[in-house]
């Protein structure tokens, strides 16, 4: 798990995407609504938070809203609600031939120039996706269900000390 993706589970509670709503109850993530005979994909998750979080700024693209950046037509809208109850979210547009995302960040004032391969990554998801089938022995462990507030720990420990990439991401700016 990176340190990037870490700090993304430390500081939110839940994150809303494509329809999804995600929660985190008892140090897990978890999807929300699930019927009888569904459970959340634990690693599905982690390598949609990973996706999230590792977005890399290709550069500033300045303060000024403009009509080619779409923002009126977005692609993809991501909430997510801090431990404090904020929202922050995240609207990814695509200008008209454009090989980039443009990403405006509610707490932010500027434009960003966001590459679209990962975005096209973070838009793949479905609840399909994040949902799985669930497996008749509920005692058992699901592969990736040991994930908890023990690597949030972990993580933040670690961010604490400087550990991670020196590459900027969404998520510092």
């Amino acid at each position: 798990m990176t340190n990037r993706q870490g700090k993304l589970i430390w500081w939110f509670y839940c994150v809303e995407i494509s329809g999804v709503t995600l929660d985190r109850r008892d140090g897990k993530w978890q999807v929300a609504d699930l019927a009888g005979k569904e459970q959340t994909n634990r690693d599905a998750i982690r390598s949609l938070l990973g996706k999230l979080t590792g977005l890399r700024i290709q550069s500033l693209l300045g303060i000024a809203a403009k009509p080619d950046y779409r923002q009126d037509a977005p692609v993809l809208e991501v909430m997510m609600t801090r431990q404090g109850g904020e929202v922050l979210s995240y609207r990814f547009s695509k200008p008209e031939d454009a090989s980039y995302y443009v990403l405006k960040r509610s707490d932010q004032e500027h434009y960003f120039k966001v590459a679209e391969y990962t975005v096209n990554l973070v838009k793949e998801t479905t609840r399909e996706t994040l949902v799985q089938a669930r497996i008749k022995d509920l005692s058992s462990e699901v592969p990736g269900d040991n994930y908890d507030e023990m690597d949030d720990a972990e993580d933040k420990a670690d961010e604490e000390k400087g550990a991670g990439s020196s590459g900027k991401s969404a998520e510092d700016e």
